[in-house]
């Protein structure tokens, strides 16, 4: 199985479907741009893998199972370094051994910790805290919609996002 290529993984079900069926699975993924590291996601159905770069090394992953109605509805968060204008290689393998999976219920806050003495606590998904080992700074999200056009002749087909709203005003994403 695989994707055609400028799709991201995440709109590929070969990658969750190998996966499921108990396959490994190569992902490749092209850096188009300068040296950087850059977190990798990608759908799974469960965190029953290993992860490993293109030298066979098991790398630190992380897999996020937020659809509280299909429990295989998983996000698979692994952090990479990528060479300018390079293709790197990663393999997805089923395992014996399972990757701690985190559940975001909505009935408990959710904590990451991200460099010592700092973490990010997140409520109802739109309320946070950042606490960097001194204070905390609470701030909220507000997710909105806008409408937007369709250009014709302009079909994005690099798999771009083209924003262009219609109007200057925004719906509350919850009235949607």
């Amino acid at each position: 199985m695989r994707c055609d290529t400028n799709i991201s993984a995440v709109f590929c079900d070969a990658t969750f479907n190998g996966l499921q069926q108990g396959a490994s699975v190569l992902l490749a993924i092209y850096n188009p741009a300068a040296e950087r590291s850059q977190s990798v996601r990608t759908k799974v159905p469960n965190g029953n893998l290993k992860v490993q770069n293109w030298n066979g090394e098991t790398i630190d992953a992380d897999v996020m199972c937020s659809n509280s109605t299909d429990i295989t509805d998983c996000d698979l968060y692994f952090e990479a370094y990528f060479q300018p204008y390079s293709l790197n290689y990663f393999k997805l393998m089923p395992s014996d051994t399972s990757i701690e999976v985190g559940k975001t219920p909505f009935d408990r806050d959710l904590e990451f910790s991200f460099i010592e003495d700092q973490k990010l606590t997140v409520k109802n998904f739109n309320e946070f805290t950042l606490y960097d080992g001194e204070e905390s700074l609470p701030f909220k999200l507000s997710y909105v919609s806008y409408q937007s056009q369709v250009a014709e002749g302009c079909d994005a087909g690099s798999g771009a996002y083209i924003f262009r709203p219609i109007y200057d005003y925004t719906w509350p994403f919850s009235d949607i």
